[in-house]
């Protein structure tokens, strides 16, 4: 495999990594709720502030800190998104 093929597979192989948020549970709400009925996964438990925690792709994280402002937690921008009809 060519040297910039394999750099091209490492780059989308970090952007695909699963990580790990915290979100409220009303944040959890407006997602699930815009998906189809028994496709949301996430941890049953909730952490010491009460929030869900869900696992995203590495991408969809770095998309959400792009629509970040400052002083947001990713519980406000979900919520906020929402509120705007998710643009």
């Amino acid at each position: 495999m060519a040297a910039a093929a394999r750099g091209r597979l490492g780059a989308n192989a970090k952007r695909d990594v699963m990580v790990r948020i915290a979100i409220s549970q009303t944040a959890f709400e407006a997602i699930a709720k815009t998906l189809p009925l028994g496709s949301v996964g996430y941890e049953n438990a909730v952490n010491e502030k009460g929030e869900r925690l869900i696992s995203i792709e590495r991408r969809m994280l770095d998309k959400l800190n792009s629509y970040r402002r400052a002083g947001e937690s990713y519980s406000d921008v979900i919520l906020r998104l929402a509120a705007e009809g998710g643009k």
